[in-house]
Order: C-alpha cells, then structure tokens, then sequence
C-alpha cells in the first residue's frame, strides 16, 4: 500500500451532528493527493460511531478506531497519531469550529520549507472567559520565550511527519506542539483563518481544563529553562 500524503487525525467524542458534514469537507480539501482520514471515537455515548461507520461506506480513507472506554481528547488524539502513515499530519477537532476548507491557507508554507504550521484563530468564536484565558496564556508564553505565541492551543495544526518522534504524545503537552516545535530549531508558523460559532453539541471542557492548561504551563516553562532545558535539535 503507498503511503499517503496527508493524514488528517480527528479525536471524537459525541460530535454526532458535525460528522456528515465535516468528513466530506476534509475529502474535498485533501483532493487530488492521496490521505487518509483517522477518526478516533472515544466512546462517544450518542450515533457518533454508526454515523462513522456509514459514512466508511462512502469514503474508503476513512479509518475508525474505536476506543472501549472514555480516554479523553489528548489520549484519543495520541493514539491516532501514533497510526498515522502520511507524510503531513492535520490535527483538527471534529465540532467544525474550525474548518477543513482553510487547509489549502496551511499547505503551502510546506513548500516554502516550513515545518509546522498552526492555523491562527485569529477572529475566535468562543465564550468571552475562554478568549481571556486564551490571551493570558499565549501572552504568558510569548513572555517566558521572547517569540510571539498567537493561539499555542488552536486544534488546526498541519506538520510534518518527522515531527512525531519529537513532540509530546503523552499526557496533554500536545496542545503546546506548537512551541516545542518552535523550541526544538523546527521552522514554525502561525496562519490566520477563520473560526466559527459552536453550531453543533457542547464544549467538553469546563473549569478543570483551565487548571490543567496552567500545569502544563508550568511544567514547559521548565522544560525549556534551567540547565536541563531542552535544546535545538535542528538550525
């Protein structure tokens, strides 16, 4: 089998409503270069897995891994991670807040020697608190590194495969891939595009989330400071 050219990674956890209308979208921006499409049920308790299933019928790139018990959203998308074969990965959450559309905005900072790309949500469509703490955390990153951080915790992210073997897969630093990409010597680049209103379900996360996220502050704030930093792997 050759290997694909994109592997589009989506964690999924009672997403139901946006399935139907978000594969087709990944098909249609994947076009005319080989993917696959890894869908992570994370034991979705609504038709998230028989809406996947069926829409396997239609859409042969489309791959279901089917987690037995609830892991979470960072677990889920490691495990997706850990299968995907194409030579670009594209995370991305599946409540269509972010649109696969915007993916030919990504790609072609590939071309110009880029090794990571983030999707920028420049104009976000969230609750006001989660704005807040967006900025605070992104303001606080910039300060700590002295390189302007714009959205470190946007879903959308499009990188190369060689990647993998360097960024955190365990527990959630995964949302910082970002800058560790940056800090390890790797050529990163934040791109706006759109972002959209919730239209479908509910956020996942709720206070518990905001501690974790400064944990993990902490925790990459000493990785990357002290005689013990982490240092570049790549000039």
């Amino acid at each position: 089998m050759s290997r694909p050219t994109y592997s589009w990674i989506l964690p999924i956890f009672d997403e139901a409503p946006a399935l139907s209308r978000l594969i087709p979208r990944i098909v249609a921006a994947s076009r005319p270069h080989p993917f696959e499409i890894i869908a992570i049920n994370d034991a979705s308790t609504d038709s998230s897995l028989r809406i996947l299933k069926t829409l396997t019928k239609k859409f042969s790139s489309l791959k279901i891994i089917n987690l037995p018990s609830h892991q979470g959203k960072w677990p889920a998308l490691a495990t997706g991670l850990r299968r995907a074969r194409g030579r670009i990965i594209i995370t991305l959450d599946a409540d269509l807040q972010d649109d696969p559309r915007e993916f030919p905005k990504l790609t072609p900072y590939l071309k110009q020697g880029y090794d990571f790309i983030s999707g920028w949500r420049f104009k976000r469509r969230d609750p006001v608190y989660k704005i807040l703490i967006s900025l605070f955390g992104n303001w606080l990153i910039s300060l700590v590194t002295g390189h302007q951080f714009h959205d470190l915790n946007a879903p959308f992210k499009v990188f190369r495969h060689s990647l993998l073997k360097h960024l955190p897969l365990t527990g959630s630093l995964f949302r910082f891939s970002l800058l560790f990409a940056y800090k390890l010597g790797f050529h990163t680049l934040e791109v706006p595009i759109r972002h959209h209103s919730r239209r479908f379900g509910h956020s996942k996360f709720g206070l518990i989330k905001y501690v974790r996220i400064l944990y993990d502050l902490i925790v990459i704030i000493f990785l990357f400071t002290g005689s013990n930093r982490l240092s570049k792997i790549k000039s």
